[in-house]
């Protein structure tokens, strides 16, 4: 038996960790023609897919998306705080007389 072992939801997690300091996960990922295939046989076009002289078109980022995530996010946050202090609380149930 293996002394050490990587488990279902933790071998994804590796990937991005080596993603994020080197990238390469994602320069394999572009360079690999299956991925680029199924990528585009599913409807993907543009950014990284289209071909290097071809221009790229940005859209432009709605200004209020923005807005809309941090609010939500704190409302999140607060509704986290509420639920906390609700657990907090002592448990005003009614309680069976002493005998």
């Amino acid at each position: 038996m293996a002394s050490d072992y990587i488990s279902i939801d933790q071998g994804p997690i590796l990937a991005m960790i080596s993603n994020y300091r080197n990238e390469f996960v994602w320069s394999v990922m572009k360079k690999s023609p299956y991925i680029r295939k199924g990528l585009e046989r599913a409807g993907f076009r543009g950014g990284w897919l289209a071909p290097e002289d071809e221009a790229t078109e940005f859209v432009q980022a709605d200004p209020g998306a923005a807005a809309a995530r941090a609010l939500g996010m704190a409302e999140s946050r607060a509704a986290a705080a509420e639920a906390q202090e609700k657990a907090a609380q002592p448990n005003n149930r009614a309680q069976p007389p002493p005998q």
